[in-house]
């Protein structure tokens, strides 16, 4: 060292202690503190924010530490109470090496999706059916897309600051790192824990076309529209479930209790645990298509290898559509 003056190091030359991110959601604001030994050198300059060392996706706290949005399944589970309750304001920092050095800022380089609730899937008949996997869903409409500014960080190749366009509203999102074919991805929500769900899955609900594997469509699109099966008047009453080992028996009564013949339409039982999570489902498909006024039928279905954290059992009709031309 020279005048007092702290010598010249990279980032990979410093002494930087490893942060064990499967364990922790935040990392120390410590890339600030080099910012005084590197403001002396001939490198870049540090940035207002702080940068990773490790590569992923990840959230600037208001107190400038930075969030890990993205790990392992069971990592994501562990850290979601976090990672569910950013504020509005939030922005984000992305790390990967494999990120050309020439980039320039460009909006699809990295994107925010509003993350959309998956009703049912429609059949090449235009029949909706029970959905497959998650009931939570990133559907490229540009109606979910959340106007962003993604900008490589000036100097520090691999480094992308990522900015939303407006205060991000309550809900849930999803951010994407798009590169040469490969994506990072991660969730996260804005006041998450305290929003009501329902009504934000009514606004933000898609369906999927099995038939071309990946299309979807919002569920207030003109271009689908209700077949004439309303359910109201007929009303499900549950009888307490039974288990025989790893199979869970439910069963009940649909009634009519209207004065006129109902069609009646496939039911969908939902296994929830303690905390209102979706466990699983299975379909339940009557014995009868229609009811005739003031008619009750039993129903009854085996559900095998059901989870043994079931808590709750909720059977609804399950909705079905027509497509439009």
């Amino acid at each position: 060292m020279s005048g007092g003056a702290p010598d010249c190091v990279s980032v990979s030359d410093y002494n930087w202690e490893p942060i064990p991110m499967k364990e922790r959601i935040f990392a120390s604001a410590g890339a600030i503190a080099l910012a005084g030994v590197l403001s002396a050198c001939a490198g870049p300059k540090m940035p207002p924010y702080p940068l990773p060392d490790e590569a992923g996706l990840y959230a600037i706290t208001p107190e400038d530490e930075l969030m890990r949005l993205d790990g392992d399944s069971r990592w994501e589970v562990k850290s979601w109470p976090q990672r569910a309750d950013l504020n509005r304001f939030t922005e984000f920092v992305i790390y990967d090496p494999m990120i050309p050095r020439d980039s320039r800022t460009d909006r699809s380089l990295a994107t925010i999706w509003r993350v959309a609730w998956l009703r049912s899937e429609i059949d090449s008949r235009g029949f909706a059916g029970p959905i497959d996997g998650s009931e939570w869903v990133v559907a490229p409409l540009d109606s979910f897309i959340v106007p962003a500014t993604a900008e490589p960080v000036q100097g520090w190749p691999g480094y992308v600051h990522v900015v939303p366009d407006r205060p991000l509203q309550p809900g849930l999102y999803s951010l994407k790192l798009n590169r040469g074919g490969r994506e990072r991805i991660a969730r996260f929500g804005v006041g998450w824990n305290g929003i009501d769900k329902r009504r934000y899955a009514a606004r933000n609900c898609v369906d999927r076309y099995s038939e071309t594997g990946s299309q979807y469509r919002a569920c207030a699109d003109d271009q689908v529209t209700r077949q004439d099966v309303s359910t109201e008047g007929l009303e499900i009453t549950l009888v307490d479930p039974t288990r025989r080992g790893t199979t869970l028996v439910v069963q009940g009564i649909v009634t009519n209790t209207t004065e006129r013949a109902k069609r009646l339409p496939s039911m969908r039982a939902i296994l929830l645990d303690k905390a209102g999570r979706r466990l699983t489902n299975a379909v339940i498909v009557p014995r009868k298509s229609d009811l005739s006024a003031g008619e009750r039928l039993r129903f009854r279905t085996e559900i095998a290898n059901a989870p043994p954290t079931t808590a709750r059992i909720d059977v609804d009709f399950i909705p079905m559509t027509s497509a439009g031309k």
